[in-house]
């Protein structure tokens, strides 16, 4: 789908990489309204973080996210130095790689609050509680 815009974006071979703008100058017309002039083509910055956060979120907590040991270390307190790239990759799949690296960027830039019983909210609940009540 992206083949007519090589010139523009960098799509590689390999389907696990990220597809990324040659010229950063693109991402800064695509992201002024003004610039852009065409509203199908511009992008909101804001909303478009706060999609990408939700849909981290969203895969994070789905049916084949995150769940306890996913990499079968067999107990908690391991530093991610200590595990092996091989048994994360094999663990979680490129997408769900990337949605753990980045939810909190995505959710800083699109400077949404998180609120009481929020999707954000209880997602750090169910990964996050300790299982006490202050």
């Amino acid at each position: 789908m992206l083949y007519e815009l090589h010139s523009s974006v960098d799509v590689p071979q390999n389907p696990n990489r990220l597809v990324r703008l040659h010229h950063p100058s693109f991402r800064d017309f695509l992201l002024d309204k003004r610039r852009c002039g065409d509203n199908s083509f511009w992008v909101d910055e804001r909303s478009t973080h706060e999609k990408l956060a939700s849909c981290c979120l969203e895969l994070m907590s789905g049916q084949s996210g995150l769940c306890q040991d996913i990499c079968s270390l067999g107990g908690p307190g391991a530093l991610r130095s200590e595990v092996d790239d091989g048994a994360v990759a094999s663990s979680l799949p490129p997408g769900l790689q990337y949605a753990c690296c980045y939810w909190t960027s995505h959710l800083i830039q699109s400077k949404e609050h998180i609120f009481d019983g929020d999707t954000t909210h209880l997602f750090l609940q169910k990964h996050f509680s300790t299982g006490s009540k202050p």
